[in-house]
This record gives structure tokens, C-alpha cells and sequence, in this order.
């Protein structure tokens, strides 16, 4: 009799469990509102931001200008070489000419160096304020829009790769295999920014 007795208990609480569990998930499922998702190309709004075209058309600007200030610091080295071949060695003038020479390659040496560091620096500080503006404008973007999460949407094709391992690695690096452009905020942050660059300009 007792036996019989858990029987149809155990019976009843597997019945019920069935009955109002899936209720009580179906509850929970609907109380949660689902999870808007969208995508954003941040390599593509570096290539088309204004701001950021025209702060790399500066930095090549300085490159240039710097490259022609080398060209002519080493072009007076060449030509103090020259000057010293035509000196007796050993003489006066031949002493004097070497000495410029190895105090000119000493501060064309230490120039470049200064020229490469602060220039290193001055584009890593403004990669990282382009970057940073592109986060505030896609979080604006994102609440204005209702979208809870954005991810990095790399280009969908395959970069070219010469081995199968190089192809592995473009695989594994890849964080969104396939959005619909639906949700597809690339060009809403790239057009705002855009926008906001130029009205500060004209201010």
C-alpha cells in the first residue's frame, strides 16, 4: 500500500512539473524583451572620415617635409666627404672637415631618431581620438536606435592568403560571419560623424 502510495505521488509530481514548467520558462521568456543586435564596419569609417583623411594627409605632409630636410642633411655630408677626398691627410683642413662630418652624422642621427619618435606619437594620439570619437557617435547611434549590442563587422570577403595556416588565422579573426544589412549601422555613424566634423569646422 505505501508503495503504491509513492507511486502516485511520484506520478504526480512528474504530471505537474510537466504541466507548469514549460509555464513558468514561457513566463521568464516573455518578461526578457529580446536583444537587438547590429553591426558596425569600424575599418571602413576610419578610410571615409573626413577628419581622419585629412589628419593622415597631414601626418604624410610632415613625412614629406621631414624626408626633404634629411635628403639635404645628407646631401651636406656627401659633399663635405667630397671636399675632405681633396685633403692631404693628416693636414690641418683634413682634420677640421672629418671632425664636421662625424658631428654632422652624430645630430643627423639623433634628429631622425627625435623626428620618428614624435611623429610615431603624434599618430598613435590620433588614431586613438579618431577611435574614440567613432565609439561615443556608434553608442549614440545605438540608444537612439534601440540596439543593445554592436559588434565589429569585418569586410565579407577573405583577405588573400598564401597558406593554409594564414587562412586559419583570417578565420579565427573574423567576428561576425553574416549580418543583414538591415542592421547595419556603418553608414548612419560614418554620415554623423561627417556631419559633426564639418559643422564644427565651419563654427
Amino acid at each position: 500500500m505505501k508503495r503504491r502510495n509513492a507511486v502516485i505521488i511520484a506520478v504526480s509530481v512528474t504530471i505537474c512539473a510537466a504541466v507548469l514548467l514549460p509555464h513558468a520558462f514561457g513566463q521568464n521568456n516573455q518578461g526578457a524583451p529580446p536583444t537587438r543586435v547590429a553591426v558596425c564596419d569600424v575599418v571602413h569609417i576610419f578610410g571615409e572620415y573626413e577628419k581622419a583623411q585629412n589628419i593622415i594627409a597631414e601626418l604624410e605632409a610632415k613625412r614629406q617635409s621631414i624626408e626633404r630636410e634629411n635628403n639635404q642633411r645628407q646631401q651636406q655630408m656627401a659633399n663635405l666627404q667630397a671636399e675632405l677626398e681633396s685633403y692631404r691627410p693628416g693636414s690641418e683642413q683634413f682634420a677640421k672637415t672629418r671632425d664636421q662630418i662625424e658631428r654632422l652624422a652624430i645630430e643627423h642621427q639623433a634628429w631622425l631618431e627625435y623626428q620618428r619618435a614624435i611623429t610615431m606619437r603624434k599618430h598613435h594620439q590620433r588614431t586613438r581620438d579618431i577611435y574614440d570619437e567613432i565609439l561615443k557617435k556608434v553608442r549614440q547611434v545605438a540608444e537612439h536606435s534601440g540596439y543593445d549590442l554592436v559588434l565589429f563587422r569585418s569586410q565579407e570577403a577573405v583577405m588573400p592568403t598564401q597558406s593554409t595556416s594564414e587562412l586559419l588565422e583570417e578565420i579565427e579573426r573574423r567576428q561576425v560571419l553574416y549580418a543583414s544589412p538591415r542592421i547595419d549601422i556603418t553608414d548612419v555613424v560614418l554620415d554623423g560623424l561627417n556631419a559633426g566634423y564639418e559643422a564644427a569646422r565651419d563654427r
